[in-house]
């Protein structure tokens, strides 16, 4: 057991010899469940290899939750294969988007004519769109929107789901009109 500690402090030492890590708070929200979210910009300067940059991570309760790195293929393999699987996908849903960013992905199939984000932390959102702003760009899109979340194709319902769902929507087996063709629900 004591070599073990002994070799992983060998190998900190030996990391911390080649590695500088600066890390800057960009800034922190409570969302309004009473979560704490904190954003981070890592700048690393690895000497001598290709790991050297600029990183923006988000914790929420002290979680990783995205980094700049993984966010956009996250958000990729998340939301296109549900919308590939629809021949032409007009009205999207979407359960508990935490930072907006997936709306970016929805919006490329240009047969969107609807995108409904429900369950949504308003404060939370709100702190994504001015401390994740790259996440949310949209000014390589055909409407060249700085924010994805202004298109007026995108509709925000903050609070319960289910209530808004209930209240707007009519289940009927027979009701097509207020169907939605792609449903992504998030859970992370």
């Amino acid at each position: 057991m004591f070599r073990r500690w002994q070799r992983r402090d060998e190998l900190v030492a030996l990391f911390l010899k080649l590695a500088f890590w600066h890390r800057l708070q960009i800034g922190s929200v409570t969302t309004d469940q009473g979560k704490r979210g904190w954003v981070y910009d890592i700048q690393r300067s690895t000497k001598g290899t290709k790991y050297a940059g600029k990183s923006r991570y988000f914790y929420l309760d002290g979680v990783l939750k995205a980094s700049s790195e993984a966010a956009p293929a996250s958000h990729e393999s998340f939301v296109h294969p549900s919308m590939l699987a629809h021949d032409d996908p007009k009205s999207v849903l979407a359960f508990g988007s935490t930072t907006g960013g997936i709306v970016k992905e929805i919006l490329k199939h240009k047969s969107v004519e609807h995108v409904a984000l429900a369950g949504v932390d308003k404060s939370l959102l709100q702190f994504a769109r001015e401390n994740l702003r790259t996440w949310n760009d949209c000014s390589d899109l055909d409407e060249g929107l700085d924010q994805c979340l202004d298109d007026p194709r995108v509709q925000v319902q903050y609070g319960n789901p289910g209530v808004w769902l209930e209240s707007n929507y009519t289940m009927t087996q027979n009701s097509t009109s207020d169907r939605f063709d792609v449903v992504l629900v998030d859970v992370s």
